[in-house]
């Protein structure tokens, strides 16, 4: 066989990459996406439907629990499932970012033989890391105890800019979120993008294991964004070593009474538990109405669809920042 023919081969071949995929590169304005709301607010659901949408640009957080698994769960996909000693390693290595408990409030009830009360949740570096460094934006769902750790580790962390490469079917959403920018957009909450500063550094501030959220939680300064050093707009920074970006967006729902219904609904609980996850979301729900400053969007979710599609907006519009190749 001649070079040239081979030559003609390669070109070929060459075309026909070219045809099936489109080099996007992305400057995002946020590495971690972290959705925080109640039990059945809907957060799940949405973050599913990031994926489904662009599954070049996101991936999932995998958590680590101690609960055992429900039906149709798959280790490694929805949790990383573990025993309580082997959390307590996680946790005394210094692996993980948060971590939580679900505990019943009263301390003088004799402790519980309910399976599911008393199990840990907590994101580990290690889940966190691995999304990064696929060059994807991290998607995360966690209590907001969660989130406070998880903002302020952000807070300490340096990563590098990438530019990411997607398949071609991806090119028109890619095309549509860096032309959807809306100046008009309705979404923003009160306050603005908030920062949370530990007093001291990451390395001195390890994850704490809340077992009970309080009203007067969390105990740490609070500074609003134009307190903050002035970031200059992504678009215009240079692939230099930066800070993480941390977005928290709050998913709450219309009443107290849909949530309990949305809870029922998935049959999952014990009564125990059931009682004590809606507890705690009162407890959560009534802090975030009095602290919508916390979070960067505070939405609610009396509709799926249309929350959706206000999560998408915020996606394309704040999250994303894409320049193709066409």
């Amino acid at each position: 066989m001649s070079s040239s023919h081979n030559g003609s081969a390669a070109a070929a071949v060459s075309a026909a990459a070219a045809s099936s995929s489109t080099t996007i590169t992305s400057k995002r304005l946020v590495d971690v996406l972290l959705f925080v709301g109640p039990s059945g607010c809907g957060k799940s659901t949405i973050i599913t439907q990031i994926l489904r949408e662009w599954p070049d640009l996101f991936g999932f957080s995998v958590s680590h629990t101690t609960r055992a698994p429900r039906r149709g769960e798959v280790d490694g996909k929805h949790y990383h499932f573990a025993s309580f000693e082997e959390f307590q390693v996680l946790i005394n290595s210094g692996a993980m970012i948060e971590y939580s408990r679900l505990s019943s409030f009263s301390s003088s009830s004799g402790g519980s033989k309910d399976k599911n009360v008393g199990s840990m949740y907590g994101t580990s570096k290690e889940s966190l890391h691995k999304v990064l460094n696929d060059n994807k934006v991290v998607l995360m769902d966690t209590d907001l105890l969660g989130a406070i750790n998880i903002r302020r580790y952000c807070a300490h962390v340096v990563v590098d800019s990438k530019p990411i490469t997607v398949p071609r079917k991806e090119k028109q959403t890619a095309t549509a979120a860096a032309a959807a920018v809306d100046s008009t957009s309705s979404v923003a909450a009160e306050g603005r993008y908030v920062e949370v500063l530990p007093a001291t550094t990451a390395a001195a501030q390890p994850a704490v294991a809340w077992q009970v959220p309080r009203l007067d939680v969390p105990a740490v300064q609070l500074k609003c964004h134009d307190q903050l050093p002035a970031v200059p707009p992504v678009s215009s920074m240079p692939n230099t070593s930066r800070l993480l970006r941390c977005m928290v967006i709050f998913i709450a729902p219309p009443n107290m009474q849909v949530l309990e219904e949305r809870l029922r609904e998935r049959k999952s609980e014990t009564d125990e538990s059931f009682r004590m996850r809606m507890e705690l979301n009162l407890r959560w729900m009534r802090w975030a109405e009095e602290n919508k400053h916390f979070f960067d969007y505070y939405i609610v979710n009396d509709n799926l669809k249309l929350c959706y599609e206000r999560v998408k907006r915020i996606v394309k519009d704040e999250v994303l920042a894409i320049k193709s190749s066409l």
